[in-house]
C-alpha cells in the first residue's frame, strides 16, 4: 500500500458537492465519493463538530484524511480520471458542508431557519436557498474583493439585504478598510466592515482610556472638570465623578492617548455629544462663550460611499 500526501483545498472538496439520500453523497468535482451509498451517514456530535468549524475559520489545516483511489481502467495513472472514496474522514467533510448550509438557512430565513423550513418543506429542490446563497457570496466578493480572516462570522447575510441596491464604491472601501486596520483604537477588527457600510462606531469596539491615564489627567485637572460653561465651576470632584474624553474626537483623527485626553463631570459629558471642548483649564483667559472655548460640534463629512466617520 503507497501513501500519497496531498494538499486539498476547502472550495476545491466541495466542487460539484452533491448529496442524493440514500444514493450517496460525492464531491472534488465529483470524483470523491465521501458517503456510498450503501453506507449509513455518521454524525459529529455539535461540540465536535464546532471543533472542526472553528479550525476551518481560524485557517489552520484539518488533520490528515485518508482516501482511497480507484484507477480509470483504462488510464490507471490520470488522476484526473480517477476516482476516490473517503475512508477516513467522512465526518469532517460532511461536518463543513452542514455549517454552509446552516450559514445559508440563517441568511435566507432572517436568523429563523425552522420557520424558512417549514415554509418550504415541500420543496422539490433547495434552488431558491442555493441561489440567496450564492447572490450573497458574490456581492461579497465584488463589494470586498480583498479577502481577509477578518470577514469570518460577519452577518453578510443581513448586509447584502441591506445595501444590495446601493452603488457602492468597492475601492473607495477598502482604502477606508486598510487605514482602519491599521487603526490601533480599534479592537474589534471584523466589525470594520459593517462600519464602512452604516457607520456605526459600537461595531470597532474602540480601545478605552486606561485607568492609569484617567488618573493621571484627573491629576493633572486637579479634578476640576474641563468642560467650558461647566455648571460647577471650580468644583473638585471625586475621580469616580468623572469620565474620560477624546479632545480631539476619535473621527476627526483624535487618539486614545493621555495627551488627548480630558477629564469631565459625567454631566458636563453626558451634555457633549458630538462637541469638541478645548479645556477649559487651556483657556483661562477665554470666556466660555468664545469661540476660543467651545467649537461647534464635528459633524462627519458626506463620504462617495458609506463609511467614512
Amino acid at each position: 500500500m503507497k501513501i500519497q500526501p496531498k494538499q486539498i483545498k476547502v472550495r476545491d472538496l466541495y466542487d460539484g458537492y452533491k448529496d442524493s439520500g440514500d444514493a450517496g453523497v460525492v464531491g472534488f468535482g465529483g470524483q470523491l465519493n465521501i458517503r456510498p451509498a450503501y453506507q449509513r451517514e455518521f454524525v459529529y456530535k455539535d461540540e465536535q463538530r464546532n471543533k472542526v468549524i472553528d479550525t476551518v475559520r481560524k485557517g489552520y489545516p484539518l488533520n490528515v484524511m485518508y482516501w482511497v483511489r480507484n484507477p480509470d481502467p483504462v488510464d490507471p495513472l490520470n488522476d484526473d480520471l480517477a476516482r476516490f472514496e473517503v475512508l477516513d474522514g467522512q465526518q469532517r467533510t460532511l461536518s463543513i458542508r452542514q455549517d454552509y448550509l446552516e450559514t445559508a438557512l440563517k441568511w435566507a430565513s432572517k436568523g429563523n431557519p425552522a420557520s424558512y423550513m417549514a415554509a418550504h418543506q415541500f420543496d422539490k429542490t433547495a434552488f431558491d436557498l442555493w441561489s440567496y446563497f450564492s447572490s450573497v457570496i458574490g456581492w461579497v466578493k465584488l463589494t470586498f474583493p480583498t479577502v481577509r480572516k477578518e470577514m469570518k462570522a460577519i452577518p453578510w447575510g443581513e448586509l447584502y439585504d441591506t445595501y444590495k441596491g446601493e452603488n457602492l464604491d468597492p475601492v473607495a472601501l477598502e482604502v477606508r478598510i486598510v487605514e482602519l486596520m491599521k487603526d490601533e483604537d480599534v479592537t474589534r477588527k471584523a466589525g470594520i466592515y459593517t462600519y464602512v457600510l452604516d457607520g456605526n462606531r459600537k461595531h470597532l469596539s474602540l480601545r478605552a482610556f486606561t485607568p492609569n491615564t484617567k488618573t493621571e489627567v484627573y491629576n493633572r485637572q486637579g479634578g476640576i472638570c474641563a468642560a467650558p460653561g461647566c455648571s460647577k465651576p471650580g468644583h473638585k470632584f471625586e475621580l469616580e465623578e468623572m469620565e474620560a474624553d477624546h479632545i480631539v474626537p476619535w473621527h476627526a483623527g483624535g487618539k486614545t492617548i493621555a495627551s488627548n485626553c480630558q477629564m469631565l463631570c459625567k454631566d458636563c459629558n453626558g451634555k457633549k455629544g458630538g462637541a469638541v471642548f478645548i479645556p477649559a483649564m487651556a483657556t483661562a483667559s477665554a470666556s466660555p462663550a468664545s469661540p476660543a472655548a467651545s467649537a461647534a460640534p464635528s459633524t462627519p463629512a458626506a463620504p462617495a460611499a458609506p463609511g467614512s466617520p
